[in-house]
Protein backbone atom coordinates (compact mmCIF):
# COMPACT_ATOMS: atom_id res chain seq x y z
CA UNK A 1 0.00 0.00 0.00
CA UNK A 2 1.25 3.49 -0.75
CA UNK A 3 2.54 5.53 2.21
CA UNK A 4 0.02 8.33 1.64
CA UNK A 5 -2.88 5.89 1.75
CA UNK A 6 -1.51 4.22 4.88
CA UNK A 7 -1.23 7.62 6.53
CA UNK A 8 -4.84 8.51 5.65
CA UNK A 9 -6.15 5.17 6.89
CA UNK A 10 -4.22 5.55 10.14
CA UNK A 11 -5.64 9.04 10.66
CA UNK A 12 -9.15 7.76 9.97
CA UNK A 13 -8.72 5.02 12.58
CA UNK A 14 -7.52 7.59 15.12
CA UNK A 15 -10.54 9.74 14.44
CA UNK A 16 -12.99 6.84 14.68
CA UNK A 17 -11.48 5.61 17.95
CA UNK A 18 -11.53 9.10 19.46
CA UNK A 19 -15.14 9.68 18.39
CA UNK A 20 -16.18 6.29 19.81
CA UNK A 21 -14.57 7.06 23.17
CA UNK A 22 -16.06 10.56 23.36
CA UNK A 23 -19.51 9.25 22.39
CA UNK A 24 -19.26 6.55 25.04
CA UNK A 25 -18.23 9.09 27.66
CA UNK A 26 -21.17 11.30 26.70
CA UNK A 27 -23.62 8.40 27.00
CA UNK A 28 -22.21 7.26 30.32
CA UNK A 29 -21.90 10.86 31.45
CA UNK A 30 -25.66 11.25 31.44
CA UNK A 31 -25.81 8.69 34.24
CA UNK A 32 -22.89 10.33 36.02
CA UNK A 33 -24.27 13.85 35.63
CA UNK A 34 -25.32 14.25 39.29
CA UNK A 35 -21.70 13.74 40.38
CA UNK A 36 -20.47 16.35 37.91
CA UNK A 37 -23.23 18.77 38.91
CA UNK A 38 -22.14 18.42 42.53
CA UNK A 39 -18.76 19.80 41.50
CA UNK A 40 -16.91 16.49 41.47
CA UNK A 41 -14.98 15.38 38.43
CA UNK A 42 -16.00 12.03 37.00
CA UNK A 43 -13.15 9.57 37.53
CA UNK A 44 -12.55 7.51 34.41
CA UNK A 45 -10.01 4.86 33.52
CA UNK A 46 -9.16 3.61 30.04
CA UNK A 47 -7.95 0.01 30.03
CA UNK A 48 -5.93 -0.75 26.91
CA UNK A 49 -5.83 -4.47 26.11
CA UNK A 50 -2.42 -4.05 24.56
CA UNK A 51 0.09 -1.23 24.63
CA UNK A 52 0.16 2.34 23.46
CA UNK A 53 2.31 3.32 20.53
CA UNK A 54 0.39 1.49 17.82
CA UNK A 55 -0.32 4.84 16.12
CA UNK A 56 -3.79 3.54 15.47
CA UNK A 57 -6.72 2.26 17.51
CA UNK A 58 -5.34 2.27 21.07
CA UNK A 59 -3.54 5.56 20.61
CA UNK A 60 -6.76 7.04 19.22
CA UNK A 61 -8.71 5.90 22.27
CA UNK A 62 -6.10 7.39 24.59
CA UNK A 63 -6.20 10.63 22.61
CA UNK A 64 -9.99 10.72 22.95
CA UNK A 65 -9.78 10.20 26.71
CA UNK A 66 -7.19 12.96 27.08
CA UNK A 67 -9.41 15.26 25.03
CA UNK A 68 -12.38 14.42 27.27
CA UNK A 69 -10.28 15.29 30.32
CA UNK A 70 -9.38 18.60 28.70
CA UNK A 71 -12.97 19.55 27.79
CA UNK A 72 -15.11 17.93 30.49
CA UNK A 73 -15.07 17.58 34.27
CA UNK A 74 -13.33 14.21 33.96
CA UNK A 75 -10.09 12.93 35.45
CA UNK A 76 -8.54 10.20 33.36
CA UNK A 77 -6.11 7.40 34.02
CA UNK A 78 -4.83 5.21 31.18
CA UNK A 79 -3.78 1.65 32.00
CA UNK A 80 -1.92 -0.50 29.50
CA UNK A 81 -2.92 -4.13 30.04
CA UNK A 82 -0.20 -5.63 27.88
CA UNK A 83 -0.56 -8.34 25.29
CA UNK A 84 -1.17 -11.33 27.57
CA UNK A 85 -4.95 -11.99 27.49
CA UNK A 86 -4.80 -13.98 30.74
CA UNK A 87 -4.02 -10.73 32.59
CA UNK A 88 -6.89 -8.65 31.21
CA UNK A 89 -9.78 -9.96 33.32
CA UNK A 90 -7.84 -9.77 36.61
CA UNK A 91 -6.70 -6.24 35.76
CA UNK A 92 -10.23 -5.09 34.85
CA UNK A 93 -11.61 -6.77 37.96
CA UNK A 94 -9.08 -4.92 40.10
CA UNK A 95 -10.13 -1.61 38.53
CA UNK A 96 -13.82 -2.33 39.17
CA UNK A 97 -13.13 -3.66 42.66
CA UNK A 98 -11.03 -0.67 43.69
CA UNK A 99 -13.99 1.71 43.65
CA UNK A 100 -11.60 4.42 42.45
CA UNK A 101 -13.40 4.96 39.13
CA UNK A 102 -16.90 6.03 38.17
CA UNK A 103 -16.36 4.90 34.61
CA UNK A 104 -14.29 2.06 33.17
CA UNK A 105 -13.62 2.31 29.43
CA UNK A 106 -12.16 -0.43 27.25
CA UNK A 107 -12.54 -1.59 23.70
CA UNK A 108 -12.37 -4.25 21.02
CA UNK A 109 -14.46 -7.37 20.67
CA UNK A 110 -11.95 -9.41 22.68
CA UNK A 111 -12.93 -7.46 25.80
CA UNK A 112 -16.68 -8.00 25.35
CA UNK A 113 -16.99 -11.17 27.47
CA UNK A 114 -15.00 -9.57 30.29
CA UNK A 115 -17.07 -6.39 30.28
CA UNK A 116 -20.30 -8.40 30.19
CA UNK A 117 -19.16 -10.47 33.18
CA UNK A 118 -17.98 -7.46 35.18
CA UNK A 119 -21.03 -5.32 34.38
CA UNK A 120 -23.19 -8.02 35.94
CA UNK A 121 -20.87 -8.48 38.93
CA UNK A 122 -20.51 -4.73 39.56
CA UNK A 123 -23.89 -3.17 38.70
CA UNK A 124 -22.96 0.07 40.49
CA UNK A 125 -20.04 0.65 38.09
CA UNK A 126 -20.42 2.15 34.63
CA UNK A 127 -18.62 0.51 31.73
CA UNK A 128 -18.05 1.77 28.20
CA UNK A 129 -17.04 -0.79 25.59
CA UNK A 130 -16.17 0.74 22.24
CA UNK A 131 -15.99 -1.25 19.02
CA UNK A 132 -18.27 -4.00 20.38
CA UNK A 133 -21.54 -4.54 22.24
CA UNK A 134 -22.63 -6.70 25.15
CA UNK A 135 -25.83 -7.58 26.96
CA UNK A 136 -25.18 -6.59 30.54
CA UNK A 137 -28.81 -6.93 31.56
CA UNK A 138 -29.31 -3.17 31.98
Amino acid sequence: MRPALCFLLRQLLWLLAAVAVLYGLKAAGERLLPRAQAGHAVRAVLFINGTLGDKSFFDGAAKGMREAARQLPVTVKIVEGGTDPTRWLPALTALADSGDYDLIVTGTYTMAPYVEQLARAYPERRFVLYDAAVDAGR
